[in-house]
């Protein structure tokens, strides 16, 4: 459990009767995590920090060991000077990011104009890296009304303050993850529906694209091992597990 509030990174048991803490996180904490078979985590996060008198702000992908903060390998890191929309990006920023049983890492740039997919061994080497072409898709009016307010009311609870303008344009890997039969499964928003590309996590190679009916009206849907999920909108919402079919 990653606990931004806190500086903090819990790691549970799986009877929850002990756990472990790894402090010192503050204002850094992995948006995503990943734990290893053998010991300590991988993750993806947003990060601030001065370079030449300068402040700058990226996205970091490492390791880290079971009880520092520190990282133990940084497999992607991403800088660019900071500015104050900044703020307002860091919450509603994507942490493209997954991680095998075997401990490869997958990652993606977080970027609303660039498709890049990267795959790293867990020592940190590099396996392969692609960028695929993709078609750009604008968010809607009510969207990035949406998405305004949310950071305005965000920061009203913290002591940043700024003047955030939404990017007009949807990411183009919103998330990854490992599906069934070990596949790499890329979220991505279209024109009209979501989309999945699916690939084959040892080569890179795209499998197949696959989209969410139009019929279902879902709020949140995940890729996991065990199937893909979803739940539904509406005053009853159920949790909902989707077949993959061919076309």
């Amino acid at each position: 459990v990653s606990d931004q509030m806190a500086g903090t990174v819990r790691i549970l048991e799986p009877g929850l009767e002990a756990y472990i803490d790894v402090q010192g996180f503050m204002m850094a904490n992995p948006g995503i995590i990943h734990l290893n078979p053998d010991g300590g985590f991988t993750g993806m996060r947003m990060i601030f920090r001065e370079e030449d008198g300068n402040t700058v702000i990226g996205y970091q992908t490492a390791l880290w060991l079971e009880n520092v903060s520190e990282t133990a390998i940084i497999y992607k890191e991403d800088m660019e000077l900071f500015t104050p929309n900044d703020f307002g990006r860091s919450i509603v920023s994507p942490y493209p990011m997954a991680c095998n049983s075997a401990g490869v890492v997958y990652s993606a740039d977080v970027s609303s104009e660039e498709y890049i997919l990267y795959s790293f061994e867990r020592d940190g080497t590099l396996l392969w890296s692609f960028e695929y072409p993709f078609e750009r898709t604008l968010k809607t009016e009510t969207e990035i009304l949406t998405e305004e307010d949310m950071v305005r009311r965000r920061m009203q609870q913290t002591a940043h303050q700024a003047d955030y303008t939404a990017d007009p344009y949807n990411f183009a890997i919103s998330s990854l993850a490992i599906g069934p039969k070990g596949r790499l499964w890329a979220q991505r928003s279209g024109a009209e529906n979501v989309f999945f590309d699916v690939f084959d996590p040892e080569s890179g190679k795209l499998l197949f694209t696959a989209s969410v009916e139009e019929a279902l009206d879902l709020m949140r849907l995940e890729v996991t091992r065990g199937g893909i999920l979803g739940v539904t909108s509406g005053e009853n919402p159920s949790l909902v597990r989707l077949a993959v079919t061919a076309h």
